[in-house]
Parts: C-alpha cells; sequence; structure tokens
C-alpha cells in the first residue's frame, strides 16, 4: 500500500470499533498498557518526536490568544468590549442583543393591559399574576393529575424509602407554631368528613391494629397510668387556682364556666409532665379541653407555659416596684 492519505469507510471504522471492544471484553490490553518512556524505547522516542515537534511550530493555548477590541453591533450603542480574535461575539451585552429583535405590544388576555414584548416571545399575559389567575380551576377536583390511579402510583413510588431531613422536621415545626401564633387555622376547620371517608379512615385504623398502646401516635409508654404523689392534695390544686385567678391560662375560661359544663373544677397542669414534680413553676391551671390539647407537641407547650409563668412574675415585680 502506498503511503499517503487514506479515508476510511464507515462500514471500516465499525469494524475497527467491534473489533477493539471484542479484544477488550475478553481482557485483552494494549501494547502499550503499562509503559512509560523510562522502560520502553518507542515510547520515549515518540515523546522525544513531539517535543521537538512543539518547538518548531510552538501554538499558544486557547486562552492565551491574541485579543482585539471591538464595537458593539447595535448601532444605538456606542460601548466597546475586548475578546479573542476567534471569538465570534457582535453585541457588548444581552440587552444589546436583544434589541435587534423587533418588538410589539400586545394586550394581556386577562386584565386586557398593554404590554410591549419582542416578536419571537411566546407571552400572552402581562404578568405572574394574570398567568396565575388564568390556571385557577384548570387542575381543580377531578381535573387534578394527582388523582388518577396511575399518577398516584408513580408518586408513591417516587416518595417511597425517602425520609424527611432533621432539618425539614424542624422547619416544619416552627412554621406550624408561628402559625398558631399569628392565629392562621388549619384549612379543614369548620367542614366535616363524609361518612364514605369516615368507613375508609375506620378500615385502615382497624388494618393496623387499631390506636391502642404502642399503634398510637402519642404513646409515651404508658405514664399516664401512674398515680399522683400523695402530697398533691387539695391545698396544692386550690393554691394553683388561686394564683392564676381561677382561669384556664390557654382558652380564658373561668372555674364557673367549666363547673357549668362539665360539672367539674379547673385542673392544675404539670408543666414538664412529671407527675413527681409538683414545684409552684411547674403547676398551672387549665380547663378540661385544653388539659387534652396539651398532650400534643409536648415540646412545644412546655416552653410555651414556662415563658408565660415566668413572663407573669416579671410583671408582678415590676408593678410592685
Amino acid at each position: 500500500m502506498k503511503r499517503g492519505k487514506y479515508i476510511r469507510t464507515e462500514e471500516c471504522r465499525k469494524k475497527s470499533r467491534d473489533s477493539r471492544r471484542a479484544f477488550l471484553d475478553k481482557g485483552g490490553k494494549p501494547w502499550n498498557y503499562g509503559l512509560t518512556k523510562e522502560t520502553d524505547e518507542r515510547i520515549a522516542k515518540y515523546g522525544r518526536k513531539c517535543s521537538k515537534a512543539k518547538q518548531e511550530n510552538p501554538k499558544p493555548a486557547w486562552n492565551k490568544l491574541s485579543r482585539e477590541i471591538r464595537a458593539c453591533a447595535n448601532l444605538n450603542c456606542n460601548n466597546t468590549f475586548e475578546v479573542r480574535i476567534t471569538d465570534v461575539k457582535k453585541y457588548c451585552s444581552v440587552d444589546c442583543y436583544r434589541k435587534k429583535i423587533p418588538k410589539e405590544v400586545r394586550t394581556c388576555s386577562i386584565c386586557k393591559k398593554l404590554f410591549e414584548v419582542i416578536i419571537t416571545s411566546k407571552r400572552i399575559f402581562c404578568s405572574v399574576k394574570c398567568s396565575s389567575k388564568s390556571k385557577k380551576g384548570k387542575f381543580s377536583g377531578e381535573k387534578n393529575p394527582s388523582k388518577r390511579p396511575e399518577v398516584r402510583i408513580k408518586i408513591s413510588k417516587a416518595l417511597s424509602g425517602k425520609s424527611k431531613s432533621k432539618e425539614h422536621i424542624e422547619h416544619l415545626k416552627k412554621s406550624s407554631i408561628e402559625a398558631y401564633k399569628n392565629g392562621r387555622k388549619n384549612p379543614f376547620s369548620g367542614k366535616h368528613h363524609s361518612e364514605i371517608s369516615k368507613q375508609k379512615t375506620r378500615k385502615t385504623i382497624e388494618s393496623r391494629g387499631g390506636r391502642k398502646k404502642e399503634n398510637n401516635g402519642n404513646w409515651q409508654g404508658g405514664i399516664s397510668l401512674l398515680p399522683y404523689p400523695f402530697d398533691f392534695d387539695k391545698d396544692i390544686k386550690e393554691f394553683i387556682r388561686g394564683r392564676d385567678n381561677n382561669t384556664c391560662q390557654l382558652c380564658g375560661k373561668t372555674g364557673e364556666q367549666e363547673k357549668e359544663q362539665n360539672g367539674r373544677k379547673l385542673c392544675p397542669h404539670h408543666i414538664n409532665y412529671d407527675k413527681d414534680d409538683l414545684f409552684e413553676l411547674n403547676l398551672i391551671t387549665l380547663c378540661d379541653s385544653c388539659n387534652g390539647k396539651v398532650n400534643f407537641r409536648r415540646d412545644f407547650w412546655e416552653g410555651y407555659f414556662t415563658f408565660k409563668l415566668l413572663h407573669g412574675i416579671i410583671l408582678k415585680s415590676q408593678t410592685a416596684r
């Protein structure tokens, strides 16, 4: 075969690629595998040849090519910018590039306001607010894609095995506490479940073994069955009620109202949920409904009532002075 430049066909290239892959799959290695210029004369000779060629025809790196100053292609712009010679940049900024595209005035399909956009844009709304208004009601009810069974299966597969991080859980706790303090209610408040949904929840609870003891999310190991100490008598209870003016410190219900509605007195609540701790600052007066409410989110209520008691004591000391 004569020496010179020969162009290989695509079929020839494919054959060489396949043969190389088969060779490597069988565990074969190229001839220069593990060889260096110190151990093999062929590698050293090729290295000397390459270094000599670089010295004879030195080529600058792509980032060290000579640069030039150009004027912006936008006729209304007088700015200049510096670029490499090989660069095809014609405009000094994105704004100048956009200005070359002609604009037109359109009417918003929601608020009927006029707004200016480039011809190639697909915008039909003047703002994000109008865009969100146009989507309102399109994906509600049966139109919601997440209500389709095939979409639900995809969502459950994507979320299976994933657990919320500690930072995410703490963020949710803080947001719920702030919402409660600001008076924001649950979006379901004032509404009622249908009979069908009630039957479904009953079946799911029964299939999981009910909500007793360990199956209950608020299970604390049975500490509610522990007896109160003998020192927790009527005198302590009456003292705590008198200190709090015989009113619930959460909802403001008085002792008379509690007796009329439930036929019982207001109950002293242990702030740290320890029945043996009868310290004065660990007891606070609550009504029956609020006493049941504070059994959930115990960390939050413990901090809330501790701050409330200490704040009240500080205010009393300041007024006494």
